[in-house]
């Protein structure tokens, strides 16, 4: 679709892809009809009001900057730190997202991870240059559909969305289910008792272990709340592999700042620094 070779870095796929998205939202303003907030279940209505959204917010894209973030390739491995760049879409859902850092950590890396047009993919090159890994198929398109209504916590303005329903297990803990395309994903959501979300829990993201496809349960806990430019969000993020003999906590970061509707900066963003 966008012409790349096996030697395209991938901040140019990144940003390509990027780019393909916020046009035809920038250029044509499309924009899609949102659930009304009072249709929502209360805790989410809540969440949503302490967090500074009205629920009538033509939220079209967020760039989201990563002040620091850390990932480990296995368990027994140390925290390597990692560049990770990501923007998101909202009235029809979309993920990309660009990583960097260096296996043990000398080996440079990188990584594309997105749910675009139907479709979610994991793409992974050393140095740039060699591709080590191009994962898709149906068993992505679940994983990076159900990382979409994960991230509802980062970005509540997702609840609000036609694609998301909503279903109260208890007061304090709903479930999710995201459908596109044919495609649907679902987990559950806890909150405490400020209705705040606390962790997100889904058995429909799959662990790749070479090139097998495994369902383990999959854990985002949410914490570390601040206020930027009057939205209130969780500024730290872990995302943990429930193993049969083990926990897994692969990614850890925090967040600095998200940025709104700036389609320009969206797009120059993902330029930014080294490839």
């Amino acid at each position: 679709m966008f012409g790349f070779n096996a030697f395209t870095s991938l901040k140019k796929i990144f940003a390509t892809e990027v780019k393909a998205e916020t046009d035809q939202y920038y250029l044509s303003g499309v924009s899609r009809p949102l659930r009304d907030i009072t249709d929502l279940p209360e805790v989410l209505q809540q969440c949503l009001s302490a967090s500074g959204y009205t629920g009538k917010e033509n939220l079209i894209c967020c760039s989201v900057s990563w002040k620091e973030a850390f990932l480990k390739t296995a368990n027994q491995q140390n925290w390597a730190p990692l560049v990770c760049k990501q923007v998101n879409f909202l009235p029809v859902p979309a993920r990309i997202v660009y990583m960097r850092s260096k296996l043990m950590g000398v080996v440079p890396f990188g990584a594309r991870d997105k749910y675009q047009n139907g479709k979610g993919s994991m793409l992974i090159k050393l140095m740039n240059i060699f591709t080590l890994s191009d994962t898709k198929g149906k068993e992505m398109d679940v994983a990076e559909l159900v990382t979409i209504l994960a991230e509802t916590m980062l970005i509540p303005a997702y609840a609000l969305q036609p694609y998301i329903s909503w279903r109260e297990l208890d007061h304090y803990t709903l479930e999710g289910i995201i459908h596109d395309r044919g495609v649907s994903a679902s987990g559950i959501f806890y909150f405490n008792k400020h209705n705040e979300f606390l962790r997100f829990e889904t058995s429909d993201r799959y662990y790749t272990d070479h090139g097998t496809f495994k369902k383990y349960k999959w854990i985002a806990y949410a914490g570390g709340y601040m206020e930027r430019n009057g939205i209130r969000f969780p500024s730290e993020f872990r995302a943990v592999w429930k193993m049969p003999h083990e926990d897994y906590c692969y990614f850890k970061g925090k967040i600095d700042r998200l940025e709104n509707n700036i389609f320009d900066r969206a797009v120059s963003n993902t330029i930014d620094g080294s490839s």
